[in-house]
């Protein structure tokens, strides 16, 4: 989505867009870049040796950038042999992907087992996630296009019952829409045109603004995020929407907003903590990156008090989704993409292919990806911003970024072995999760003062995952526990959709891992601290909950799979300590945030 900054490109960057596609697709093969071909997509592959040979190759790495390699034996594994039903994960995991189009208003919801944890009560989780899968008989068949959908679920202050409310974020396309009772505007990643007709425009990238990806509360103000496009404003207390594609109070937010911020302590010599976040105007040749620092205090009113804009050369379709951020840095990942120019003037004109499906990994011996290090506090502000390589791979997710007092970079994130944009998830063959793109937790370590010197990569886990998260005290520091929504096979080759939740020890490599159930699939996990003030941290960092929501795919109520599961973070092995049962299905979301008791009732 990074690619499509707004609803309309700015005319120079549409022409550059065009001539960039024209260039592409009038490419010679023996013109075309340099990759890697795609070793770990097997059902291809009929040959024994042969595949045993992709499979090496996929799974080994020199000794810098893992830290485990897969056996012989492991290379000849397969789910059976795992006695691991490969083929009815896939098909539970999809009844997940469904549409929620009532809304609902503080449902009083009961512990179905448990206790509330006393740091809960009176505090609120928001999560956001696309809602609307199909309109009038017409289906998505990627769900990062569906309208978002806002889901709140407030903490009684005294027993153990959770409101629950719905709500859908009114965007104009949303309201145009349900009013149409049909799909109307084209979205990034799913194929077919709904307006119904015959080809597109190969030079219009307009795509419709979802509003689906994550929230934001800052100055008592909810944000509904879209990387694609401007933040819509949101009233906490009612989920009605009070203002479409804002610029914010004081005017300071430029199109595309991300949706992937964080909440960290202001810069050194400064006081306070900030709302971090950025923005990606990208196209060929360059980039234009901003990034942004929001008051996040409970007393002000978030008012932006720092603008920095990047000029990033070579940093053009980077597909820059998610940030980290230090006292002297904000760092973000370069994925090695390009826009296919084939592909857009034949397949994306007649609507075979999505216009984020005209993106293509390239990774490979000339193609690195490469950390982009921009400089955040005044102690580096001569530098500039440095662009590192790394040995390729692509990023979605980030956990956290911390100094070295040596002035080493440390950076942990999901790395994706490689990623197609043109997947659905109407076809999902198993042979995806034998090598494929596997999703795995990473370090990286660079040095800013040596940026021509390639980055460390160490692989942590052969358990893949997605969705990172820490404490929130810990963001920009040095930390020792992360969680993540995580597959339940720990095995070099072979994986499967999130099933749990895993926690990393990154002091001890030493891991824990809850499964939620066979039948059963997870969303992205959120800590919650025991303690709310971040000031008077104690270092305890894995004191608090894990909150997560649970599709439950065996439930014969096809109308209410969804459950919510407390785990205590410093023992998720002994399961919940606490479980909701929703009223409604609620479709697999993306991100949220918990509000604090003291945060919340300040509002």
């Amino acid at each position: 989505l990074s690619i499509y900054p707004s609803p309309k490109f700015p005319s120079p960057l549409r022409f550059r867009m065009m001539m960039a596609a024209a260039s592409l697709a009038a490419r010679s093969p023996a013109s075309a870049p340099s990759r890697v071909p795609c070793e770990t997509t097997v059902s291809h592959v009929s040959h024994p040796k042969r595949l045993v040979r992709r499979l090496q190759a996929s799974t080994s790495t020199s000794a810098s950038t893992s830290t485990t390699s897969a056996t012989p034996q492991q290379l000849t594994d397969t789910h059976e042999t795992l006695n691991f039903p490969i083929e009815r994960v896939i098909s539970d995991w999809q009844t997940g992907y469904v549409s929620l189009h009532g809304e609902r208003s503080d449902v009083k919801l009961d512990v179905t087992s448990g206790a509330i944890p006393n740091s809960l009560k009176g505090g609120v989780l928001i999560r956001n996630g696309p809602g609307a899968l199909e309109r009038g008989g017409a289906k998505l068949n990627q769900p990062f296009d569906g309208d978002g959908m806002l889901v709140r679920l407030a903490f009684d202050t005294e027993g153990d019952s959770v409101n629950f409310s719905n709500a859908y974020v009114k965007t104009q396309g949303y309201v145009d829409e349900v009013a149409a009772n049909k799909f109307i505007y084209k979205s990034a990643f799913s194929t077919g045109n709904p307006a119904g007709d015959w080809f597109y425009n190969p030079f219009d990238f307009s795509t419709k603004n979802v509003a689906n990806t994550h929230v934001a509360l800052l100055g008592g103000r909810l944000l509904a995020l879209w990387e694609g496009g401007l933040p819509h404003v949101v009233d906490p207390k009612t989920l009605q929407t009070t203002e479409k594609e804002s610029r914010w109070v004081d005017g300071s937010v430029d199109a595309p907003f991300a949706a992937h911020y964080k909440r960290a302590a202001a810069p050194p010599g400064q006081t306070g903590r900030r709302l971090v976040n950025f923005g990606a105007k990208a196209g060929p040749g360059e980039a234009i990156i901003t990034f942004y620092e929001f008051e996040d205090s409970a007393d002000a009113n978030g008012r932006c008090v720092s603008k920095r804009v990047f000029q990033v050369p070579g940093a053009g379709f980077g597909f820059f989704h998610d940030m980290v951020v230090t006292p002297s840095y904000y760092i973000l990942f370069q994925n090695p993409v390009e826009i296919d120019g084939r592909a857009l003037l034949t397949e994306y004109t007649f609507g075979q292919r999505s216009l984020a499906g005209c993106l293509q990994y390239i990774g490979g011996p000339e193609q690195p990806s490469r950390v982009l290090v921009f400089p955040r506090g005044e102690k580096h502000e001569a530098h500039g911003y440095q662009s590192i390589e790394l040995d390729p791979h692509f990023v979605f997710h980030h956990g956290n970024a911390f100094e070295r007092e040596d002035g080493t970079l440390v950076i942990d994130s999901v790395h994706w072995r490689e990623f197609d944009f043109t997947a659905t998830v109407d076809v999902i063959p198993s042979s995806i999760y034998v090598g494929g793109m596997r999703s795995e937790m990473h370090r990286v370590e660079i040095n800013p003062a040596n940026p021509s010197a390639r980055g460390k990569r160490q692989r942590i886990s052969n358990r893949c995952c997605e969705f990172p998260t820490i404490h929130p005290r810990c963001v920009g520091s040095e930390h020792r526990y992360m969680y993540a929504a995580a597959s339940p096979i720990d095995h070099p080759v072979l994986w499967s959709p999130n099933q749990g939740v895993v926690k990393f020890d990154m002091e001890t490599n030493a891991t824990q891992y809850w499964h939620a159930g066979d039948r059963r699939f997870t969303g992205e996990p959120i800590f919650v601290p025991s303690n709310d003030d971040l000031d008077s941290f104690d270092g305890d960092e894995d004191a608090g909950n894990i909150l997560v929501l649970v599709h439950d795919a065996e439930e014969p109520d096809e109308s209410k799979r969804t459950s919510l599961a407390i785990l205590d973070a410093q023992n998720i092995e002994d399961g919940p300590v606490a479980t909701v049962a929703m009223p409604e299905t609620i479709p697999f979301g993306l991100h949220g945030e918990f509000v604090s008791a003291k945060k919340w009732a300040a509002l």
